[in-house]
């Protein structure tokens, strides 16, 4: 909604809460096609902001995905270097192909990631 001055032949005070409200009043002061040329304006500008919006959307969900997938990747990670924290913690000896074998495990979750 939105007041303005209008100055017919007299000054007065109007309150419009439409776009369709001011039909009227354009059209007697400034003409149809100036009335015309400002609807088609603002369904342009309406499609502009729909498409946005929808592409806000797309982007939104995209990302959601992407975040719920490293957190997948991460919660893997941290389960990699817990089990090769307790390997390394048993061991009386360590295997260095036991320990290089469970690094590129880990090597591998965080390239595909990537």
């Amino acid at each position: 909604m939105f007041t303005a001055r209008v100055n017919r032949l007299k000054s007065e005070v109007v309150t419009f809460t439409e776009l369709r409200d001011l039909e009227d009043l354009i059209c007697s002061t400034m003409g149809e096609d100036v009335w015309l040329a400002i609807l088609e304006f603002t369904q342009g500008k309406n499609e502009e902001l729909e498409n946005e919006l929808e592409n806000l959307k797309e982007d939104l969900e995209t990302s959601e995905k992407l975040v719920q997938t490293y957190g997948e990747n991460m919660q893997d990670i941290k389960d990699k270097i817990d089990a090769l924290t307790k390997y390394v913690d048993n061991a009386k000896r360590l295997d260095k192909r036991g320990l290089r074998r469970r690094l590129e495990e880990i090597e591998f979750i965080l390239y595909k990631s990537l």
